[in-house]
């Protein structure tokens, strides 16, 4: 590939690419990309047909060998047929063991031997490693590391340079990683329950772009990725797989999948959770309709015959986001419902300070009280409420999926994350847990099988793991929390789940709302023309409007200053359970005895609340005056 060639080659991928798209748009100051409409995130995309490199040209200098090795690898086509034209016939790549994420940039350099003379040479390509993506598709970002790879060349007998030793696996620029990898989500079930479960729980995996339904399929027999682990599991017994690739029929508009002999083993009830596992997967795919199932030729699903599963509609009732839809907020301490009305236990209530709505059964948890001595009631949406917490420092409850009960706050010199399985306040241990505030903001993922928490401006995320298999008395109640990560380290004031893989996070009180991937790969503002208030919480749920909660422009702000963090051996010293972690052991909070102090509002005259409701993209309206902390099921 001579340069001109070359060059060509470069304005083809930014063309391809459309200049990585308006949604790709540059960083801005703050490493947040801005939009104004909310596109699908970059890596949600499949793209368009894209102008694939032409291969190494007659003549190419060693240089332009690598260089081009290494541009050609956006093409996975043919296991990265493009790519192999670079290498010798005996070199062996192996180009399934993962990705290497690089800020873009990288030039081969030579370091050993003559270009102009018969070989061997030694090249080396320096850069900066960010993140990585696994065999399985889970992905990481990361703290730039200085990384080097050395590609060693020869001549072949036609005299043409070509590889022939490197390294295992992919390097891609961040601009050709979202252009050779789409986001898709791929369902389990969740991890706690030894049977079929209610629901599914999500696991975001990127997989190359254009991939087809057979890949997906493969994806879910293999159960969950690194980056759901032991939150979720696959109702596929181990060693399944497929008699024959997964392929659309004539129509273009159903599968069939056939499955080997070992899912013959599974009962009836598993079989229709692996059922659903498959239907919510292969719905990424919009034109697909129908889904055949088979295990060796045979129907897969008792009483079905081989009737197809109608991809768009069935298992509906497993959707992981629950079926709750009607929203709330508070008007001078009492609750109003938005789009619905308010649960019958908590109509007549005063003093609320939050609402929390199971998304599947609609039982409430109620909080009420101020922050120096609240209180929380638990029960039905027609009631009655049954107290289960009371004491100094409540805030922020939650339901998740609802199989550990309510989780909470506690703020103060006592912070702690509580759950509330069986109707008693357990602490779960949560490494790393800072010291937390009034305004800290604590949600369980729907489907039940992560958390965020917002404290001090920071905005961290962590997986939900049941408790130990054999474990006894309170530890059998209590969840772990594993791969404590964080996505944001300043400037964050709340967030909330918008659906299975994505969060709706405020990043201050005067920037615009964000939409934040699990992973952290994207992080894409919302157009959101808020005049004169400043955001302090915020409501989300998959299509409906996104509800923002704000107060007037000359409020006192509020500080998004990050608390020092204690050593770990110091962290809740004068807690007797402290772990090693740094995190409150699990076990039994007594009701009112903790009497930490939290340090209340100041008494001055409350600054104008407003409710502002709009969906991504579109300007923001005032639902409802004197308005704060709405709440959808969650």
């Amino acid at each position: 590939m001579n340069r001109g060639s070359s060059g060509r080659w470069l304005v083809v991928v930014l063309v391809g690419l459309g200049l990585l798209s308006a949604s790709c748009s540059l960083p801005t100051d703050d490493g947040v990309r801005r939009a104004g409409t909310v596109q699908p995130d970059v890596a949600e995309r499949r793209g368009g047909t894209l102008e694939l490199p032409p291969g190494p040209q007659p003549g190419a200098r060693p240089s332009e060998i690598v260089a081009g090795f290494l541009e050609a690898q956006i093409s996975g086509a043919n296991r990265h047929g493009v790519s192999r034209k670079y290498l010798t016939e005996r070199a062996t790549w192996d180009d399934e063991t993962g990705v290497t994420v690089y800020r873009a940039g990288l030039l081969p350099s030579l370091v050993d031997g003559d270009p102009s003379g018969a070989g061997p040479l030694s090249y080396e390509v320096r850069f900066d490693k960010i993140g990585a993506i696994g065999a399985d598709g889970a992905a990481d970002v990361s703290a730039p590391a200085p990384r080097t790879e050395t590609f060693q060349l020869v001549r072949d007998k036609e005299g043409e340079w070509r590889i022939d030793e490197l390294a295992a696996g992919l390097l891609l620029s961040t601009d050709t990683r979202d252009a050779a990898f789409s986001a898709a989500t791929v369902y389990f079930l969740p991890a706690r329950t030894p049977g079929p479960a209610a629901h599914l729980v999500a696991d975001r995996q990127l997989v190359p772009v254009g991939s087809e339904p057979d890949l997906l399929v493969r994806r879910v027999l293999a159960g969950p990725s690194r980056g759901l682990g032991d939150s979720g599991r696959t109702a596929a017994p181990p060693g399944t797989d497929l008699v024959s690739p997964v392929k659309l029929d004539a129509s273009g508009a159903g599968v069939v999948v056939d499955l080997t002999a070992q899912a013959d083993e599974l009962l009836p009830s598993a079989r229709e959770a692996l059922a659903a596992q498959l239907v919510w997967t292969l719905r990424r795919f919009p034109d697909l309709l129908r889904l055949t199932l088979l295990v060796d030729g045979k129907p897969f699903l008792v009483g079905r015959n081989d009737q197809p599963l109608l991809v768009r509609s069935a298992f509906a009732v497993a959707d992981p986001q629950g079926t709750q839809q009607t929203a709330t907020a508070i008007v001078g301490g009492k609750l109003r419902g938005i789009g619905g009305s308010v649960p019958a236990s908590a109509r007549s209530a005063t003093s609320v300070r939050d609402l929390a709505v199971d998304p599947r059964s609609g039982h409430v948890a109620l909080l009420t009280g101020s922050l120096a001595e609240g209180t929380l009631g638990v029960g039905p949406a027609n009631g009655p409420l049954r107290t289960i917490a009371q004491g100094a420092g409540l805030t922020s409850p939650t339901w998740g999926d609802g199989a550990y009960g309510v989780w909470l706050l506690r703020t103060g010199a006592s912070s702690s994350v509580l759950v509330t399985r069986g109707g008693t306040p357990r602490r779960v241990a949560f490494p790393g847990l800072p010291v937390l505030d009034a305004s800290s903001t604590l949600r369980v993922s729907r489907d039940g099988s992560r958390v965020l928490l917002v404290s001090g401006g920071e905005l961290i995320l962590a997986r939900i793991v049941p408790p130990a298999e054999g474990a006894t008395g309170d530890a059998a109640q209590v969840p772990v929390i594993q791969d404590v990560r964080q996505l944001r380290s300043v400037g964050t004031v709340a967030a909330d789940w918008l659906d299975d893989t994505r969060l709706a996070v405020l990043v201050s009180e005067t920037r615009p709302l964000l939409l934040v991937s699990i992973d952290g790969l994207s992080q894409d503002a919302v157009n959101q023309p808020l005049q004169d208030v400043r955001a302090q919480s915020v409501a989300a749920l998959g299509d409906l409007p996104l509800l923002v909660g704000a107060v007037s422009d000359d409020a006192a702000p509020v500080p998004t200053r990050t608390p020092a963090r204690p050593p770990p051996d110091a962290n809740h010293a004068s807690d007797p359970k402290q772990d090693p972690a740094g995190a409150a052991s699990p076990g039994p909070v007594v009701g009112s005895s903790s009497k930490a102090p939290v340090a209340e509002p100041p008494s001055q005259p409350l600054p104008e609340a407003r409710l502002f409701s709009g969906r991504p993209g579109q300007p923001f309206d005032i639902e409802l005056r004197d308005a704060v902390r709405p709440r959808y099921p969650g």
